[in-house]
C-alpha cells in the first residue's frame, strides 16, 4: 500500500510539470503532430496529474478525519485542482 501511495505522489508531481513543459516549448512537428502529440498529450498529462492529486488528497481527508467530514470528494477536487495549477504552472 506505501508503494501505490509513492507512485502516486510521484505522478501529481511530475505530470502536471511535464504536461505544462510541454505546452509551452516548441515543436516542428507539422499540424497534426503539433495538435495531437503536443497539445493533446499535454493537456493529458495535466489531466492525469489532476486525477492523481484529487485521490491523494481524498486518501489523506478519509486517513485523517475519523468520519466527521459528510462528503470529503469537493474539498479533494478542489484540493487536487490548486496541487495541479501550480504545478503546471511551475512548468510553464
Amino acid at each position: 500500500k506505501n508503494a501505490g501511495l509513492i507512485v502516486l505522489l510521484l505522478v501529481v508531481v511530475t505530470c502536471p510539470f511535464i504536461g505544462g513543459r510541454g505546452l509551452l516549448r516548441g515543436h516542428d512537428r507539422g499540424l497534426f503532430g503539433t495538435i495531437f502529440l503536443t497539445v493533446l498529450g499535454s493537456l493529458l498529462l495535466i489531466a492525469a496529474g489532476l486525477c492523481a492529486a484529487t485521490l491523494l488528497v481524498l486518501e489523506f481527508l478519509l486517513i485523517s478525519d475519523n468520519g466527521k467530514l459528510d462528503n470529503p470528494f469537493p474539498l479533494a477536487l478542489s484540493g487536487g485542482l490548486a496541487v495541479t495549477a501550480l504545478l503546471a504552472g511551475a512548468g510553464i
